[in-house]
């Protein structure tokens, strides 16, 4: 069984790296996103394909993982990812070359150490601001 903390990390590590298949690793066979992106199956499946399409379209990735913590058969992590856009936001906002930062916050449950479950919370809004799709507040 592997151990949940590593688990954990490992997530963050495989998404600085752009590494579906590393990800899909520490998904058990049942996983659930509970907050699927648009367009994306809540499974296993789905959430390899994401991370395929959102970082095949980034380069220089920085994950700064600020804590996490972990208890029982529950983890949870607060983090902020910077990478700059080298292809379409999402299918939606052209690539201008800009660098990017987005906070977050994943809740998740292990099962054999594995995650099985994620809930998460992205600062969209921060995102759209960057992009030039809002006003950004001063």
């Amino acid at each position: 069984m592997a151990d949940a903390r590593e688990t954990l990390n490992g997530m963050y590590d495989a998404w600085a790296k752009g590494d579906a298949d590393a990800f899909g690793d520490l998904l058990t066979d049942d996983y659930v996103d509970h907050d699927p992106t648009p367009g994306f199956a809540a499974d296993k499946e789905g959430a390899k394909q994401f991370l395929a399409a959102t970082m095949g379209a980034t380069k220089d990735v920085n994950m700064n993982v600020e804590g996490t913590v972990v208890a029982g058969e529950y983890g949870a992590a607060h983090y902020t990812i910077e990478w700059t856009q080298v292809g379409d936001f999402m299918n939606m906002v052209p690539a201008d070359g800009k660098r990017l930062s987005m906070r977050g916050h994943d809740f998740v449950r292990f099962k054999d150490g594995l995650i099985a479950e994620i809930w998460h919370c992205e600062d969209l809004f921060g995102i759209m601001g960057q992009l030039g799709l809002i006003p950004q507040g001063g």
